[in-house]
């Protein structure tokens, strides 16, 4: 699998990719500036997954991170997650936020795994839904 950050010749790609396991299309923030991280995971003839930050001063948003279908349930998550943090960790972030839906099991499950702690709730957050506010403290401060 090839990691890399994502650039202006990838954007096309990544908004299909998007489209077909998202089911819609927000890429226009895209490399819309300095502040943003794009990450892809590809084989060797399509996107596999993507994450994207936010970033601010020394801290990162996970706004989020998808795999494909076909590709779930055999690491890729946890691949794309620790090198996109490991990426991030080099450029001097500290902290790394996001917010999960409580009921998004597999979800909850990658990102304990990837040493992220709950640290707070946001009541009806996706519609009734609520959500958790999870951190990874990726540097020592």
């Amino acid at each position: 699998m090839i990691f890399k950050t994502v650039s202006y010749f990838d954007i096309e790609e990544v908004k299909a990719a998007k489209e077909k396991v998202l089911k819609y299309r927000d890429s226009d923030f895209l490399l819309d500036s300095e502040n943003t991280f794009n990450f892809i995971l590809k084989d060797n003839r399509e996107i596999v997954g993507e994450a994207d930050y936010k970033i601010s001063v020394d801290e990162a948003d996970l706004l989020y991170i998808y795999i494909d279908d076909p590709y779930r349930k055999k690491g890729y998550g946890i691949e794309l997650l620790e090198k996109s943090l490991l990426f991030l960790f080099e450029r001097g972030i500290k902290n790394v936020y996001l917010e999960v839906n409580e009921n998004n099991l597999p979800a909850l499950s990658l990102y304990k795994k990837a040493g992220f702690i709950k640290v707070g709730k946001r009541e009806q957050y996706y519609g009734k839904e609520n959500a958790y506010i999870m951190k990874k403290a990726i540097k020592e401060e």
